[in-house]
């Protein structure tokens, strides 16, 4: 509102009443509509402005709360939220995978295992074919499965402290579906006068425990034992011959 000094009528010399200009309000939507051109920083406050065609367009409403906060600092539009199917079906595979983890490495710290036996638990205990195939390939990325490791591992072991053969060792291995590959990889290392003389050894101590048999019903129970053990014909022949001769050599004695 405008307002002017008092005047006076010079003639009459009365004073005249101040004229007072009145602003009317424009209407609601004009003073929103060019509101636009008076506050360059477009307040949110106000609610929408003219399009180019001078027809009233309503401005949306400020996004307020998390959804808002979230989308001011990153720039991005948060995802609408996800379908509870959706959400229910993501949170049943992540119980199967954490499930799957904690059995394959609650068997895996008993002994080793090789893929194919690890499966045949986890198919047992029902998880699905997908979770285990990932936890297997994952197992085996961090080097808690490795087949070719525990083909070497058992060969040494099997050799070495139960004395088997090589035939005896790589039936073993197949039995637990270990590749081919990493079976003659293994069995390799084993050698053929290693082997001989850990089948005289053994030869030798079955001779002492049968002394009291015949020499014949001797070499046909020894041969059973060794060839049982995986050593081949030839083997276990020879491992006999040496084993009888020092048997009667020495011989046992009793008084």
């Amino acid at each position: 509102m405008v307002r002017f000094p008092p005047a006076s009528d010079s003639e009459n010399g009365e004073h005249v009443a101040p004229v007072v200009f009145l602003q009317v309000p424009r209407p609601a939507r004009e003073r929103v509509a060019f509101s636009r051109f008076d506050d360059p920083e477009g307040d949110a406050s106000f609610g929408g402005t003219l399009d180019e065609n001078g027809e009233f367009v309503e401005k949306p409403e400020p996004e307020t709360g998390r959804r808002a906060q979230v989308t001011r600092i990153s720039g991005t539009k948060v995802p609408d939220a996800v379908p509870d199917d959706e959400l229910a079906e993501k949170n049943a595979q992540q119980k199967a995978r954490d499930r799957a983890s904690k059995l394959s490495l609650d068997q895996l710290a008993r002994r080793g295992m090789s893929r194919w036996e690890l499966e045949q638990v986890l198919k047992k205990r029902e998880i699905d074919d997908e979770t285990i195939r990932i936890q297997l390939n994952r197992l085996e990325d961090v080097a808690l499965l490795d087949d070719h490791a525990l083909a070497h591992y058992l060969v040494s072991t099997l050799h070495q402290r139960k004395g088997l053969g090589s035939a005896a060792i790589r039936q073993e291995l197949k039995r637990k579906h270990i590749p081919e590959y990493d079976i003659d990889s293994a069995l390799h290392e084993v050698d053929s006068e290693e082997e001989e003389a850990r089948a005289i050894e053994l030869a030798t101590k079955r001779v002492r425990q049968l002394s009291s048999y015949d020499d014949e019903t001797i070499r046909r129970r020894v041969h059973g034992f060794l060839s049982r053990k995986g050593y081949d014909g030839h083997t276990v022949n020879s491992a006999i011959s040496v084993a009888m001769a020092k048997h009667k050599r020495f011989g046992v004695r009793f008084e």
